[in-house]
């Protein structure tokens, strides 16, 4: 045994002597691209439920799906983020990935790379490697990564469809050969591989130190070395006075030949620099348009210069431009400050082409009032205004005959007195109560809006039994309230205010078999489908009798889906407070 490994396995047999593990997951909430209740790629997608799960006795916290960028997507101008960094600020002995890959790459080529970069000293990578320790998660049933530290903890047969294919997701360990170290930050950054890498969640285990893993390309592809992403930096400075231009916000497209890929927005730093990381094995010149609190957006032209250091930097010049400006009241005339308001613009010209750029947003005063500096094009200004007390609003630049509400004209604009308006919409307030009249704590309230089958809102009640939501266009279509001991409520076409009653829950039972009639031990329900609507409320497991026993299911019919790794899907339809159910799931062959 090495001394460092000597001393870590010292260190924690201080700090936790009986070795017990003790799991620490992490938010991802504020860096995620969709949240996990409105994520459908596609219709045969079946997925677990989100909140806190566990897979393989590890407990992850699913809030939504965080992507790096692949070159499959790229190519198609599906933005993606090339880096993410989660602080964590602890030491730990191993960390869990669950995820998964969209699109195939090259059996053995990475994917992303994760750093732990500690308090101290040299940071730690480890490559994530396509079928290694991640596969795409629309695949053939018999596929499965050949990690040993990886399995598939999910895997689900899209019961309502004919496809051969399943969808799973994938569990990988990745032991921390320094756990004596405090990490401040993991950090995944895309290999720029074909395939988008998506994280689901992501936990730190304390527990027993484990051996490094060992990075083995497959012996029948030729990844020798991995081509780390080259770097390209770039400085802002003022165009009058040489000074730095910190946080200047620049949108960043690569171009191949006539082809532009988006490569997404960057921030400089307090120095007025950022680097932008690119595929190593390519060369692209790179279409810039960027602007500051104070700096009117411009665009730059960069041409492919490879032959440049990577410590290289390009600086680019930023002018003040001319201010434009506005005020914004709410429907009875009142001034609302602290809205955000997000311009955008049409950059660029018919040589070097079009980019549709995101002006770094400015907020109200207390006066209402808001300016920015802009260039002089003015081509395509749209404005987005948020409020969390106000509906959303938008207007656009228009031709001064033009009396449409939502269009502003340049000449109020240019005096910085552009009128816009956000309306007050409607708050949904509601008092859940249980069968004796007693308010009802934390309750869950899931809001759908028209036409959807995924809840956009959701609240909890407070002490009192009371919730808000809102603002609303209008009251919600539908709400689902559910609460531990209670069977779930569904009010549609509510009101403004609402008084919602709690019945006591009914208990719904499934033995899950095989088809021998052997019990099955870690088989899913969740339930998917009640009344056209997709609550994903809750995933419960069969124990090793195969029951799952799910205790405050709907009281009528509501569809749901069993699973289990390596055995086919069932839709169930399924009402609470009846006998005993028995399913059968069989093994899932090639067919």
């Amino acid at each position: 045994m090495s001394g460092i490994y000597m001393r870590a396995a010292l260190f924690f047999a201080l700090v936790l002597p009986s070795f017990a593990a003790e799991f620490y997951p992490i938010d991802l909430s504020a860096e995620i691209h969709r949240p996990w209740g409105s994520f459908q790629p596609f219709t045969d997608w079946t997925l677990p439920a989100g909140g806190r799960q566990a897979f393989d006795n590890v407990p992850f916290e699913i809030s939504g799906v965080v992507q790096l960028i692949g070159m499959e997507h790229a190519a198609k101008g599906n933005v993606r983020s090339v880096r993410k960094t989660f602080a964590v600020n602890r030491v730990f002995t191993q960390l869990h990935l669950l995820h998964y890959a969209e699109f195939s790459s090259t059996f053995g080529q990475p994917v992303v790379m994760v750093w732990l970069h500690y308090d101290d000293g040299e940071p730690y990578s480890y490559p994530l490697r396509f079928g290694v320790d991640c596969m795409d998660w629309y695949h053939s049933p018999t596929a499965s990564a050949s990690g040993k530290s990886t399995t598939c903890p999910w895997m689900a047969a899209p019961a309502s469809s004919r496809s051969r294919q399943v969808t799973g997701l994938w569990h990988t360990r990745v032991p921390n050969p320094n756990p004596a170290r405090s990490v401040k930050s993991i950090e995944i950054h895309s290999m720029f591989a074909k395939s988008t890498y998506g994280l689901v969640a992501l936990t730190l285990e304390a527990g027993q130190p484990q051996p490094a893993l060992e990075d083995k390309a497959p012996p029948s592809r030729r990844f020798p070395q991995i081509a780390m992403p080259a770097s390209r930096w770039l400085r802002f400075k003022d165009d009058a006075t040489g000074q730095p231009v910190p946080q200047a916000k620049a949108s960043i497209a690569l171009r191949d030949g006539d082809r532009l890929i988006p490569w997404g927005d960057h921030i400089a730093d307090a120095q007025g620099k950022l680097s932008i990381l690119l595929p190593p094995w390519w060369h692209y010149a790179l279409e810039i348009v960027a602007a500051a609190p104070n700096h009117a957006p411009t665009y730059f032209s960069l041409e492919d210069d490879f032959e440049k250091g990577t410590n290289d930097v390009a600086e680019l010049k930023l002018k003040r431009g001319k201010t434009i400006g506005g005020i914004i009241r709410d429907s009875s005339g009142a001034i609302v400050s602290n809205a955000t308001l997000s311009i955008l613009s049409v950059e660029g010209d018919s040589k070097r082409g079009f980019s549709l750029y995101h002006w770094p947003q400015t907020k109200t005063d207390v006066r209402g009032r808001w300016s920015v500096p802009a260039n002089d094009t003015f081509r395509g200004l749209e404005f987005r205004i948020s409020h969390p007390d106000f509906l959303p609003a938008e207007y656009e630049l228009g031709d001064p005959q033009e009396r449409e509400p939502w269009i502003v004209n340049a000449s109020p604009l240019l005096k910085s007195e552009a009128s816009m308006t956000l309306s007050n919409g409607v708050m949904l307030r509601g008092h859940v109560l249980d069968d004796t009249q007693r308010p009802v704590t934390n309750a869950s309230i899931a809001c759908f809006d028209d036409g959807e089958v995924i809840a956009q809102r959701r609240a909890r009640t407070d002490a009192s039994g009371q919730f808000s939501i809102g603002p609303l266009e209008r009251p919600a279509v539908a709400l689902i309230v559910s609460a531990p001991g209670h069977a779930p409520a569904l009010i549609r076409e509510t009101s403004a205010k609402l008084d919602v009653k709690l019945k006591p829950a009914l208990p719904l039972r499934v033995k899950v078999q095989g088809p021998g009639g052997q019990p099955l031990r870690g088989a899913y329900l969740v339930l998917v489908d009640w009344h056209e609507l997709r609550w994903l409320g809750a995933m419960l497991q069969s124990n090793d009798d195969g029951i799952i026993a799910f205790p405050e299911a709907p009281a009528d019919n509501a569809k749901y889906l069993l699973t289990m790794p390596g055995m086919t899907s069932e839709v169930l339809t399924l009402r609470a407070g009846g006998d005993d159910v028995a399913a059968t799931l069989k093994p899932l062959t090639r067919r």
